[in-house]
């Protein structure tokens, strides 16, 4: 007779959107962040891609964290995002927690109908502090 050993931890107790200790991104990817015109006053844009869903929360929050090791402030483009889901938007309200909790500033340059309609949804446009003058074109 063969025994198996016991799992203690239950599979809901996992969180796969919870924020990712440092030591634990070493081997992350790199993050898409370009450096803004330089100068004085220098900051960084991490684009996202045309969807914030499910099946990019893991890579999006491994980019996200990386980025605040960023100097100066973090400037979001999310003018190209054409979808979202409950779990993308999950994902941005724990960076932007994290973003006060870590007391880093970061400002969207760009919005898209599709992010500002599903943060509105969800009760989150405040939160992730989305505003109309950063509205795509």
């Amino acid at each position: 007779m063969t025994t198996r050993k016991r799992v203690t931890k239950s599979v809901t107790e996992h969180d796969p959107l919870a924020i990712a200790e440092p030591e634990q991104l070493e081997d992350a990817s790199e993050p898409e962040i370009k450096t803004a015109v330089a100068g004085a006053d220098q900051a960084d844009t991490f684009t996202f891609g045309d969807s914030l869903t499910i099946g990019e929360v893991a890579d999006l929050q491994q980019r996200l964290m990386a980025v605040f090791n960023a100097s100066g402030v973090i400037k979001l483009d999310g003018g190209d995002i054409q979808q979202t889901d409950g779990a993308g938007m999950q994902l941005l309200a724990a960076f932007v927690k994290e973003a006060v909790k870590m007391h880093v500033a970061f400002e969207w340059n760009n919005t898209s109908p599709a992010l500002r309609d599903g943060a509105a949804q969800l009760g989150l446009a405040e939160l992730l502090q989305l505003g109309e003058a950063n509205a795509a074109a």
